[in-house]
């Protein structure tokens, strides 16, 4: 095995695991938006229900662009930038809606920000160079 494929092989798998966790992100808003809703400054489950359906489509692509033995860094570029995104959005709603969100709400948030950021940062890192996928397209 050589260090391309130990790299692959590490961002496949960071990517995976970004996938799992925006799946059970995604699943647990879903099921449990009853409860947390008024955590977030929200009157209704609905907004929770669709951004949990969201990310359990986000879930299915990363989980397929994991699975994938050669992703293209152009696809992995992409998914640090949605997740770059996320944590820009989670900052800024928190921000502007301080005192709607509730402790809990606030911290729920921050942490999944931490955790994308997380992987953000390290399938940056282990991104493949574009020259190495470049002759790999179908």
């Amino acid at each position: 095995m050589n260090s391309e494929t130990v790299g692959r092989d590490a961002v496949n798998t960071v990517v995976l695991a970004n996938g799992a966790f925006s799946g059970v992100c995604g699943a647990a808003l879903v099921l449990a938006s009853g409860q947390l809703h008024s955590h977030f400054g929200l009157n209704s489950p609905l907004v929770l229900i669709l951004i949990g359906a969201m990310l359990i489509l986000w879930a299915i692509a990363l989980l397929r662009t994991g699975r994938q033995p050669s992703a293209a860094a152009g696809d992995i570029l992409a998914i640090v930038l949605l997740d770059i995104a996320w944590v820009f959005a989670s900052l800024v709603l928190v921000g502007l809606a301080w005192t709607a969100f509730s402790e809990t709400g606030r911290w729920l948030v921050g942490g999944v920000a931490i955790v994308v950021a997380f992987f953000a940062a390290a399938q940056f890192y282990l991104r493949p160079e574009p020259a190495e996928t470049a002759g790999e397209a179908s």
